[in-house]
């Protein structure tokens, strides 16, 4: 939808997975225990990476480094390889795209409603990104072109508004920034995140994805062969954490 050079084929996490809840109509945080929950921050979200984001890479070792031991030198094994190695699971609280081997959360209080979460937010599958299994990218985030005059929905950490499908106007709904399929630039882009920005003809197209667990870094010798691929295959890096695909021959 916009990330071209995404694995194709998936949000907050509680160990591997992406989640999505429904509270409130909006996005909000899946919480771990946040204490003894082997994720070493206690930021309370379960993930590892001491920020209370959607995504991450899901390793729970509190490096941040998305690699799963603990030294952050981004020398650990992806999740998937495409979506069909990604689970979805929905209750009547969480939408998630788990890992291999990943459990999904027992604590939602709900045992029965009229609709699942991922039904609601039109989400039917799980997708692969960087080697990681996360939701779709399905909300436009870009706030360069609002013409409305409704106040800017104001979001929590790891939240930001969403827009019409246009970017006129304010959905009123808050979103994780790794499900947008279109930021203003690589600024909500979190610490532990690659953003991705695709220069095409009508303009760059910005992206917040997963930092591969096999790479650990944002660069163009890692992360952009995973997503700079053809024919956005030419990676250079702007020194800023973000990597730029281009198409020579568009």
């Amino acid at each position: 939808m916009g990330d071209a050079g995404d694995d194709a084929s998936g949000s907050e996490t509680m160990g591997g997975e992406s989640t999505m809840t429904a509270e409130s109509g909006s996005a909000s945080m899946s919480a771990g225990d946040g204490d003894g929950d082997g994720d070493g921050n206690g930021d309370g979200d379960g993930d590892g990476d001491g920020d209370p984001t959607a995504t991450t890479s899901g390793d729970g070792d509190g490096d941040g480094g998305g690699d799963g031991d603990g030294d952050g030198d981004g020398d650990g094994q992806d999740e998937c390889v495409d979506g069909g190695d990604c689970t979805l699971y929905t209750d009547c609280c969480y939408c998630l795209a788990l890992a291999p081997g990943e459990s999904p959360p027992t604590d939602c209080p709900i045992s029965e409603c009229f609709v699942d979460t991922c039904t609601s937010l039109g989400i039917e599958a799980p997708e692969c990104h960087g080697g990681t299994c996360v939701l779709p990218e399905n909300y436009n985030c870009d706030d360069s072109n609002v013409q409305c005059l409704q106040p800017t929905p104001n979001c929590g950490a790891g939240l930001v508004p969403s827009l019409d499908e246009d970017g006129i106007c304010w959905t009123g709904q808050c979103v994780p920034v790794e499900e947008c399929y279109a930021l203003p630039d690589c600024t909500q882009c979190p610490a532990d995140s690659t953003c991705v920005v695709m220069e095409t003809q009508l303009g760059p197209e910005v992206t917040c994805d997963p930092t591969p667990p096999s790479c650990g870094e944002d660069t163009c010798a890692c992360a952009g062969s995973y997503y700079c691929v053809d024919p956005f295959d030419t990676c250079s890096e702007s020194g800023s954490g973000d990597i730029n695909c281009q198409c020579i021959t568009c």
